[in-house]
């Protein structure tokens, strides 16, 4: 049933689940902001200006890692102070975010001064970045949003900068995220970055809608810090008996899809739920980049038939990602062995994603390039027609997307996870995996149980989320074929932060999925 508001009522601001989401979000985004700031003025403002001494330090680590007091963990590091009150102290003092410390207070004084500036600035963006979505608040004070906005695009980019410069004078082993951490940190702040060069340029064009995407992909960009954090307490909650090390690498495996989650829901809090759609013109970016799309169809089909290839090699009739040939020295032998077992334990589990897969991409590829052909659902009869067929091969993905989330679910139900890192990241993959497509082909049924006419583009938009996604396993085969032509250290690949960023990266491309949501008719109709 229609809504009886008008459409400039409809069109007023979010309603349901939007206003909460956005403050739920600025609210954790600003804790953590005022928890940073903390530990800057705490510990690195005065190691900045003092170098401690490292006896003292060392005898001071000891004595926390003998009796994990509340007052001595403040005395150490306010931010473990903060995770060890709603968790447990034990559980940080017993890994290396104490040797980590350690590291952080005698590397040289440029390394500090780097680290402090780039915490002091992030701070502004933690505090009041997440403000800017509250629709709310910008409609009845855009003096403020402008104010905050303005320090948002002033800080924000000298903050990231400091960061990658800190990340040239550091190496990986020196992070205590190792390889995966410091891939993650130049790939974020690069895209941190150049969203908000976009940002700006779109509001020099007025076009605002385009703006505020920008602004939410790069505030969702500047959250994977805070939420490495934040993820270690929810884990420690949700699996009490691992260990943090374990967690850290259970946490690095999600933190991707999970920021630009975020920042995707940021950008559907700020789309209007009722009203008729507002009629814009296409950008001259997004109108070249679906010509030149439409222009590689053959490419995108091929890519499509590998994408089928490598899933029925090595889910149908391979056990995942441990029968890469080229990769097995990539694959910890424990982990391997782990996947082995869980492909035994349940032989159709793979043979399942692998098909659902394969038929998935297939169809969400059809969906989405009919949708790029006729993006008027009610101009003519022909397309018309069109966004029919558009709309079968949407709820064929949607099935499809289901079958396989069950199946990596299921997957990843059966390797599980261990303490001391027994398995690594364990089934971890798997179930971010089955989340997704599960959490994406709900949003998919729900938009198609809903579209009326001139709302297709929402549509268009889940197709392109799942499109993302489901060749996960597959792209993260190749990424371990491209990795084993590496030379890289034993002590990455026994880690597991070589596996772990490959399968990791398996979902990067989520990132052009988010980026179509900015420039998309669903963003430029209905924001």
């Amino acid at each position: 049933m229609r809504s009886s508001q008008s459409p400039t009522t409809a069109a007023t601001g979010p309603t349901g689940w939007r206003t909460p989401y956005v403050v739920l979000v600025a609210l954790v985004m600003a804790l953590t902001g005022w928890l940073a700031l903390q530990e800057g003025l705490t510990r690195y403002l005065p190691q900045l200006r003092h170098t401690p001494d490292a006896a003292t330090l060392r005898a001071q680590a000891q004595a926390l890692r003998e009796h994990p007091t509340p007052e001595q963990t403040a005395a150490y590091s306010a931010e473990l102070a903060a995770l060890s009150r709603v968790t447990d102290a034990r559980r940080f003092t017993d890994s290396a975010l104490v040797e980590h410390g350690l590291y952080l207070a005698h590397m040289p004084r440029l390394n500090r001064g780097l680290l402090t500036g780039h915490i002091l600035l992030g701070v502004c963006c933690m505090l009041f970045g997440g403000l800017q979505f509250w629709p709310g608040l910008r409609q009845r004070h855009m003096r403020l949003h402008r104010a905050v906005g303005g320090l948002y695009v002033v800080t924000a980019p000298v903050s990231v900068l400091l960061s990658l410069v800190y990340l040239t004078q550091t190496p990986p082993e020196h992070l205590y995220t190792r390889l995966t951490g410091y891939v993650a940190l130049w790939l974020f702040g690069l895209g941190a970055l150049a969203a908000i060069a976009l940002a700006m340029v779109a509001l020099r064009r007025r076009r605002i809608h385009e703006h505020m995407g920008w602004m939410a992909l790069s505030f969702s960009c500047l959250m994977v810090a805070p939420m490495l954090r934040l993820n270690w307490v929810f884990m420690a909650w949700l699996l009490p008996h691992i260990d943090q090390e374990t967690l850290n690498l259970v946490t690095l495996g999600f933190m991707l899809p999970q920021c630009l989650l975020i920042g995707h829901g940021l950008l559907l809090a700020n789309r209007r739920a009722q009203g008729p759609a507002r009629p814009r013109p296409m950008s001259a970016v997004a109108a070249s980049a679906t010509r030149r799309f439409l222009q590689a169809t053959p490419l995108w089909w091929a890519l499509a038939a590998g994408c089928a290839w490598l899933m029925l090699r090595h889910f149908v009739a391979g056990q995942g990602l441990s029968s890469v040939s080229l990769a097995t020295a990539l694959v910890p032998q424990a982990l391997a062995e782990r996947e082995a077992w869980a492909w035994a334990a349940a032989p159709w589990l793979g043979p399942a994603l692998g098909l659902s897969t394969a038929a998935g991409v297939a169809w969400a590829l059809h969906g989405f390039l009919v949708g790029l052909k006729a993006p008027d659902m009610a101009a003519t009869r022909a397309t018309h027609n069109a966004h029919a067929m558009g709309t079968l091969s949407a709820w064929a993905v949607a099935a499809l997307s289901v079958v396989a989330g069950l199946s990596a679910l299921g997957l990843g139900w059966q390797m599980g996870i261990a303490p001391d890192r027994q398995w690594l990241q364990g089934g971890t993959f798997y179930t971010v995996h089955g989340v997704l497509l599960l959490g994406l082909a709900g949003l998919l049924v729900r938009r198609l149980w809903w579209v009326r006419p001139g709302q297709a583009a929402f549509v268009q938009e889940s197709l392109a989320l799942l499109l993302a996604v489901l060749p996960a396993p597959a792209l993260a085969a190749v990424l371990l074929q491209a990795a084993s032509h590496l030379s890289l250290p034993a002590d990455l690949v026994a880690s597991g932060h070589v596996q772990l960023l490959a399968t990791a990266a398996g979902n990067g491309l989520l990132a052009l999925a988010c980026i179509h949501a900015v420039l998309s008719r669903a963003t430029r109709e209905h924001t």
